[in-house]
This record gives C-alpha cells, sequence and structure tokens, in this order.
C-alpha cells in the first residue's frame, strides 16, 4: 500500500509543477489536461483490482472451509488449514488426520479443489461434498478408520451331569402333570442314567412301571438303586411294597434283614416286615416287630397285635404282658377291648 501511495503522491505533484509552469495570466482560465484524469482513473482500478485479487481467494476459501462441519465422534478429527495455493507431492500416513498442504507462490496456477469429506460416527450420515472456485486452495480430510463395534459372543455353558440330570427332572415333573407319561418316563431313564443316585427320578421311574403292570422292570430298577444304597429308605419301601403285593414274603424279609430305624419311614418299614413275618407264620419276628411298634407309638392295636403274635408263637406270658397293655391304651376301640379281655380268660391272666 505505501508504494501505492508514493505513486499517487508523485502523480499529484507532478500535476501541480505542470500547472505552474503553464499558468495563465490571473485573467484567463487555466487550461485543464483530459489525458492526465484518465491515467489516475485507471491506476486506480487496477489497484482495486490488484487488492481484490490478493484478498477475495483467502475469504472465499474460509467460507467453503465453513461449511464443513466436523463430527465430534470419539477418535476422529478432521481439520483444515486455509493456504492460498496446494500441492500435493507426498502421500499421507495413516497416523495423520489433518492435511498436508504446501505455499506455491502467487503467480503460479492453483491445483483444482478436491470435495472434503468428513468422517462421522456410525449412526450418523456424512458430510456432503463442498464445491469450491478453482482458485481455492485444496484441503484434504483424511477418513479415519471407524471404530470397532463391540460384538457380544454367547458361549455356551457346560452344564455337570447333577445339573443336567435336575433339568430333566423337572421336565420330566411337568411332563407327568400334563399327562404325558410316556415322555416323562424317557426323561426319568436319561436322569438315572446322569444320576443314578437320584432318589426321586428312581422312585418314580419304578412306580411308572409298575402302574403299568411292569412289576420285574420295577423291582429291577429299585434293586439296582439297592445295590449303591441298601438303606435307603424309600427305595426300601417301594421295594417291599411291591415284594408284598406280588405275595414274596420271603423274600421280602430277606430284603428287609437290616433296615434303617432311625429314618422317617422305619414305622412304615417295621410294619412291613411285621406283616410279612405274619404272614410266612414267622409268628416271633412278627411279635418282636409288632412289639416295637407299640412301644414306639403307644397305640393300642399294635399292643393287641404283638399279643396275637406271641399267642401263635407259643409265649402265652408274653401274649398275656402284650394284653394287658392294650387294655391300658385309651386309644383301644370296644371290639379291641373284648378281645383282648376274652383272651386274658382264655390264658388265665383274669
Amino acid at each position: 500500500m505505501s508504494v501505492i501511495n508514493r505513486m499517487l503522491r508523485d502523480l499529484d505533484q507532478r500535476q501541480q509543477q505542470t500547472q505552474q509552469k503553464s499558468a495563465a495570466p490571473a485573467a484567463a482560465m487555466p487550461q485543464q489536461k483530459p489525458w492526465l484524469l484518465w491515467l489516475a482513473g485507471l491506476l486506480f482500478l487496477v489497484l482495486v483490482v490488484i487488492i481484490g485479487w490478493l484478498f477475495w481467494p483467502q475469504s472465499s476459501q474460509e467460507q467453503a472451509a465453513s461449511a464443513v462441519e466436523t463430527v465430534d465422534a470419539p477418535n476422529t478429527r478432521a481439520v483444515t488449514e486455509p493456504v492460498t495455493e496446494t500441492k500435493v507431492n507426498e502421500p499421507v500416513e495413516p497416523e495423520a488426520q489433518l492435511a498436508q498442504v504446501d505455499n506455491q507462490p502467487q503467480q503460479q496456477e492453483t491445483a483444482p479443489v478436491v470435495p472434503a469429506e468428513v468422517a462421522a460416527t456410525p449412526s450418523e450420515s456424512a458430510v456432503s461434498e463442498a464445491s469450491v472456485t478453482p482458485q481455492q486452495s485444496e484441503a484434504e480430510v483424511l477418513e479415519p478408520e471407524p471404530e470397532s463395534q463391540g460384538s457380544m459372543e454367547v458361549e455356551p455353558v457346560a452344564l455337570t451331569a447333577e445339573e443336567l440330570a435336575l433339568a430333566k427332572f423337572q421336565k420330566a415333573q411337568e411332563a407327568l402333570k400334563s399327562g404325558e407319561r410316556q415322555r416323562a418316563q424317557e426323561l426319568l431313564e436319561q436322569v438315572i442314567v446322569l444320576a443314578p443316585d437320584h432318589i426321586a427320578a428312581r422312585s418314580e421311574l419304578a412306580a411308572y412301571w409298575y402302574g403299568r403292570n411292569q412289576q420285574n422292570t420295577a423291582l429291577a430298577i429299585l434293586a439296582e438303586g439297592l445295590e449303591r444304597q441298601p438303606q435307603q429308605p424309600r427305595w426300601l419301601l417301594l421295594y417291599g411294597r411291591i415284594l408284598f403285593n406280588a405275595g414274596a414274603y420271603d423274600e421280602l424279609l430277606m430284603a428287609y434283614r437290616d433296615l434303617p430305624l432311625g429314618s422317617a419311614e422305619a414305622e412304615k418299614l417295621v410294619q412291613l416286615r411285621a406283616s410279612a413275618a405274619n404272614q410266612s407264620r414267622q409268628f416271633d419276628s412278627a411279635a418282636d416287630d409288632y412289639q416295637w411298634l407299640a412301644e414306639l407309638t403307644q397305640q393300642g392295636h399294635w399292643w393287641l397285635a404283638a399279643a396275637v403274635a406271641h399267642e401263635d408263637a407259643q409265649q402265652p406270658q408274653r401274649a398275656i404282658t402284650a394284653y394287658r397293655q392294650a387294655l391300658q391304651a385309651t386309644s383301644l376301640n370296644s371290639d379291641g377291648r373284648a378281645y383282648a379281655n376274652q383272651r386274658l380268660q382264655a390264658l388265665g391272666g383274669r
């Protein structure tokens, strides 16, 4: 701008000197030279064009750069640096996220502008291309690699044999409730294969086959379990009832030689053994079991049963004692009392 000012001042001084040298008398008007005005106007226009050519590309480039919106996303950044001219000579490394721009002299022609693309997150659309004038500098924005999306992999969980047996047993229970007995039977068989000591599954499977008149199959299932757990009271009770109903008293007594008397099923087990012994005419064994039941429960009918068994076993004194205990029990009904009094008179206990 200082050069232009000096040029304008020189033109003014020359114009003044010329006017002074060629000044007319005071009575005459000074003669103006129009070519000087045209020259000054032409110089002013040239200056305006030069100034506009220097500053207009930068302002247009700034406007184009502001039209490109940078999207704020994790690990995503796009930066543009406006310059007057660019020349791309070297490849951009993958790690760089900023375009490299080289300044060139103003006299050279600028390269055509490549539209800038700004990377966005996977859920957002990319920014549309921006068109600029040929004099605008080139700004390249590298598109960063998209973030790796997390993926959930479902890994199968290995179940133990006990857990799998439990799941199948629950399905078998549901099948029984819905009347699908065949499916329940298949599931119960799978359970005892996985867990041979599963008490409920083996018991229900034996009851299923017994209900279908498959007595031998039911006994085989229970016998297999009793080989593993000879004192399992639930299996013993089912096994004894099937044998008793089949009339296999001796086999029942053999299986019941050693009973778990401390279990909750002890009363039912001893009662079943006493009945089997009485049926097989082993009265002394039956009397011992009935007396055990009478002492345990203090019920009059068990004392009466023990007295009858003692009498059948040719043990009159023990029978008299048992009859008297029966009469002392308040739970004995009138028929039982009448029978006890009658047998006491017959044995000489009165």
